[in-house]
């Protein structure tokens, strides 16, 4: 975005906190506050999804498409993932010691990782089995998304109609043909042997969908006549999220409940901000910047930094509050020199050898 949205990298830094968080809350006592503030942590994933949505939509609705346009769109969406997404596999599958297991025995495991297919090593949806970098699951979805994206490009004006028609045929249509029913849960399974098939029919799509309405929405006149209402409108999505996340309350079941609770929290968050954009302290925004980095490499610190503390002789507790704490140090430090590094030095300057091939 030529003007970045604030509020929507607060977001993506709160996402990304919330899922490591949420991969560290076993660090703390089950009756413990952290322990409950964080069980339910992997509701990131769907913020992530929702923003995914909407930033594909305030970025995209005005251009008009050609060939060449949507080729430069998706090698900035390649740039974007593919260089720390390999990276951060590789480097856990090297301080995992499975680097044998990989690229000598047995490499052909390593598919699902390159191309974006769901191993099927379980059955379980929405992963459907994981990568060898766990959390890369949902960058299976990430990718299609944007592959499905740049293929509506092609019909131009009539985009959201190819779009729509898509959604409506591998996530209903198909669904209801094969097996009769459309599934309520998305740890469910529709028995499709192609494993791409359980991917493209799984409704967790639908989050990427509702970003790209909250972005309509946002992109519309729509709006509120005064800050009261608007702010009202935030404070009644607030509670309603709350109460779902602490199991005080939830009007919906299913996946249908993060949708209701995720969706108008941003939505009323966005045209609140729309009308009189918040204030963001720095440090909440550069969550935001490094939220991709935070997602990919947290793993990777789990897992090592207590092989690095034994072997350097430390003799502290690997749980409780100090080491989730440091813990988390560690991965907000290291996630800022992958952004520099990877994100920022090596993306832009892949995008200067495209661009001079133009």
């Amino acid at each position: 975005m030529k003007t970045q949205i604030q509020v929507i990298q607060l977001f993506r830094g709160l996402a990304a906190l919330l899922v490591c968080c949420f991969h560290m809350k076993g660090l703390l006592p089950e009756n413990s506050f952290g322990f409950v503030l964080f069980k339910k942590g992997s509701i990131g994933v769907p913020l992530f999804f929702i923003i995914s949505g909407f930033i594909m939509y305030v970025t995209t609705y005005q251009i008009e498409w050609n060939f060449d346009k949507i080729k430069t769109f998706l090698f900035k969406r390649a740039v974007r993932i593919l260089p720390l997404y390999y990276l951060a596999t590789f480097v856990f599958i090297l301080v995992s010691y499975q680097l044998h297991l990989y690229i000598i025995e047995h490499p052909k495991l390593l598919l699902p990782t390159i191309f974006f297919y769901p191993t099927y090593a379980n059955l379980i949806g929405p992963s459907y089995g994981m990568p060898a970098l766990k959390v890369g699951w949902s960058l299976n979805y990430e990718v299609y998304f944007y592959l499905l994206l740049a293929f509506s490009f092609m019909f131009k004006k009539y985009r959201w109609y190819f779009f729509s028609s898509i959604i409506i045929i591998t996530l209903i249509i198909i669904p209801v043909l094969t097996r009769g029913y459309v599934m309520q849960d998305l740890r469910q399974w529709y028995i499709f042997h192609f494993s791409y098939f359980s991917l493209i029919t799984n409704p967790v799509i639908l989050f990427f969908v509702l970003g790209l309405l909250i972005g309509k929405l946002y992109k519309s006149t729509i709006n509120f006549n005064r800050i009261i209402w608007a702010n009202l409108f935030v404070i009644a999505s607030l509670i309603n999220f709350a109460g779902y996340y602490f199991d005080l309350f939830h009007f919906f079941s299913g996946f249908f409940t993060h949708l209701f609770n995720c969706g108008l929290l941003i939505l009323s968050t966005l045209l609140r901000d729309k009308l009189k954009p918040y204030k963001i302290p720095k440090f909440l925004v550069f969550l935001g910047d490094i939220s991709f980095s935070l997602y990919l490499v947290h793993p990777i610190i789990l897992f090592s930094l207590p092989i690095v503390l034994r072997q350097a002789g430390f003799t502290i507790p690997l749980n409780g509050w100090i080491y989730f704490c440091s813990c988390l140090l560690v991965i907000i430090l290291m996630s800022s020199i992958t952004y520099q590094i990877v994100e920022k030095i090596l993306s832009k300057l892949l995008l200067q050898i495209f661009m001079k091939k133009q």
